[in-house]
């Protein structure tokens, strides 16, 4: 041990070294990272040169998100082979959350996409329109007993938890004809997540696109309306219902706003 004119301060070493002085009485509070002299007398914490190297193990791994528990695990006792364990668990790690943080993005740009949408689109029209291809997951078919889709909405949110379906995803329903939509248009065949995940794709086209305002369900009058305008074309394939503006970013239920589609050639 060096005389303390040739030690550093701790203001010192944490300019040199770049690590707050902060962090470096923590690091020596929980024993990951201790001066090499302590004061008696002032408590003042001092450090040796050679201390500008050795630190690179705590910071190092403090850098890469290494969980402090780990390190101090492995402490003065750490050796190559435990490191490089130490490295290769904590890539798995990383793995995981960078793609549940892909996930993530990809979920905010699809709400951005059709919150954009429904800021554009004017309640009441329908209109023959070009629709981009979406992924999205189907559930099974709904079994209606009433006139009220809840209870199918909550058989499909207990499939949605044993088959691991993202339901923070938005969630549309989907009719096999318009003519089945035009018959029951609060109840769907079956209700869909828009899940960039998912391996079914809605395909891209020409659809007959119409957008109304109202809660979940109450679009009967706009069905009608929407058949209307679908007379002379030739429309084939499922009819699809997914709400633009939600609970999400509305609160008045009144003001929901749904796009309904329907391919034609």
């Amino acid at each position: 041990m060096g005389q303390k004119s040739d030690l550093l301060t701790i203001k010192q070493f944490s300019e040199l070294v770049r690590v707050p002085e902060r962090t470096l009485r923590h690091w020596d509070a929980i024993g990951l990272f201790e001066p090499s002299v302590r004061d008696e007398t002032t408590g003042y914490r001092y450090y040796e040169m050679t201390q500008l190297i050795t630190i690179n193990f705590a910071r190092t791994c403090s850098a890469i998100n290494i969980p402090t528990k780990s390190i101090l695990k492995l402490g003065k006792r750490r050796s190559p082979e435990e490191i490089l364990r130490l490295f290769q668990m904590h890539a798995v790690s990383i793995d995981r959350q960078m793609r549940e943080l892909q996930q993530t993005n990809e979920m905010i740009h699809i709400f951005q996409f059709l919150m954009e949408e429904g800021a554009r689109a004017q309640p009441g029209t329908i209109e023959v329109c070009r629709q981009e291809e979406i992924p999205f997951s189907p559930g099974p078919r709904n079994q209606f007993t009433g006139d009220s889709f809840y209870e199918s909405f909550l058989e499909y949110r207990s499939y949605a938890r044993e088959h691991r379906v993202n339901m923070f995803c938005p969630v549309g329903g989907m009719w096999d004809s318009l003519e089945d939509f035009l018959a029951a248009p609060g109840q769907p065949h079956c209700f869909f997540t828009v899940d960039p995940c998912a391996e079914e794709k809605r395909p891209s086209g020409n659809y007959l696109t119409g957008y109304c305002l109202g809660f979940y369900g109450e679009t009967h009058d706009f069905a009608q309306d929407f058949a209307r305008r679908a007379q002379g074309l030739h429309v084939k394939g499922p009819v699809y219902m997914l709400y633009l503006l939600n609970e999400l970013c509305v609160d008045d239920p009144s003001k929901y706003l749904a796009k309904v589609c329907v391919q034609v050639q």
